[in-house]
């Protein structure tokens, strides 16, 4: 059956966290593994790079908020990595990552057996016109990955920090519509915000604008750069 943006959104969209594990799960069409962690219970999904050589981790946590349904958060960008999970250069994995609303405890799990050469990690790409980064360490970005976007510094706590904490350089991306506003914008969006649970808040021509965007990059330089 064949799935757009939204509708993966919605199938996602599960408050129960068993229910929406299930859910990611068959929405997966290609070899994956799943790494667990009995502390905490960390749960990863990792659909692995076919070349384990200067691997790019391209990552969205899967886990939700409580009581939450996290269609933006993070339904958005884990509907995104599942529409490009059989279009990537042989050095990209896929992470969807357990535990970041308790910490980042799933990306730190996933460092412990893994040693990407960067990370890309998409967080809340659901809403909103614009494309904007933050950057976890580069001094110098991986060209043409943020060509068009905007630079918001200081987003609050995601996966990046884990990564950039283990060593990893790390590039966020989030959407919205007002430099000014994108993060009180997100936060009415997620985690019991006023327009949390609403579907309709999440715009499926902004996650292809995400796709879209990832896919020019990979498309361009394939990540090389970066031994």
């Amino acid at each position: 059956m064949e799935h757009n943006l939204i509708s993966m959104v919605e199938h996602l969209g599960q408050k129960d966290r068993e229910d929406r594990f299930k859910n990611l799960q068959s929405l997966i069409g290609v070899e994956y593994c799943i790494e667990h962690k009995d502390l905490f219970n960390i749960q990863n999904i990792v659909i692995p790079a076919k070349k384990q050589e200067n691997i790019i981790t391209l990552s969205a946590h899967w886990d939700n908020y409580p009581s939450s349904n996290g269609f933006n958060d993070n339904g958005s960008g884990m509907a995104v990595l599942l529409s490009l999970q059989d279009k990537l250069p042989d050095n990209v994995e896929l992470l969807f990552s357990d535990h970041e609303e308790c910490g980042g405890r799933g990306v730190s799990y996933y460092m412990e057996k893994h040693n990407p050469v960067f990370n890309i990690n998409l967080d809340v790409v659901g809403y909103g016109s614009t494309l904007f980064f933050d950057t976890y360490g580069f001094y110098d970005q991986p060209m043409n990955l943020t060509e068009g976007c905007e630079y918001h510094p200081n987003v609050p706590f995601n996966d990046s920090y884990i990564f950039n904490s283990r060593g990893v350089d790390s590039i966020l991306f989030i959407t919205g519509d007002s430099q000014k506003e994108v993060i009180n914008e997100i936060w009415e969006r997620q985690h019991g915000g006023k327009l949390d649970n609403d579907i309709n808040q999440v715009n499926e021509k902004t996650m292809q604008m995400v796709s879209d965007q990832l896919l020019k990059y990979f498309d361009t330089i394939n990540g090389e750069e970066l031994k």
